[in-house]
């Protein structure tokens, strides 16, 4: 994955907590078009652990592709970048997958909301 762009949809300002990223992504759902598995979202973000677990509430993982960019500091000084495509969670609905195809969850998402 390399960045398009630099396109800020959404922020939110707060302690760093599963709902401040709730919010977050609330704001980016309604603001941006419903990814389709042949028309993914991307999406970057640092490490920080609630991403990857608040990503697949909003989106289908065959629409997503998330990457995080973990800086490494010293001393106050960034001294290295780790780049890495992340799918922790990844299968996290196989036991679904053959009542709902990704599309069916998109639209049931969306009703769930």
């Amino acid at each position: 994955m390399t960045r398009g762009s630099y396109l800020i949809v959404a922020y939110e300002i707060g302690k760093r907590t599963k709902k401040t990223c709730n919010k977050l992504f609330e704001k980016v759902f309604d603001r941006v078009q419903l990814p389709f598995p042949d028309m993914k979202i991307e999406i970057f973000s640092d490490g920080h652990d609630d991403y990857t677990n608040t990503i697949p509430e909003y989106y289908a993982e065959t629409c997503v592709d998330y990457g995080q960019v973990i800086k490494i500091r010293e001393g106050g000084k960034i001294v290295d970048k780790i780049k890495k495509v992340t799918f922790d969670w990844e299968g996290g609905l196989s036991e679904i997958k053959e009542k709902f195809t990704s599309l069916e969850l998109q639209h049931k998402a969306l009703e769930w909301r």
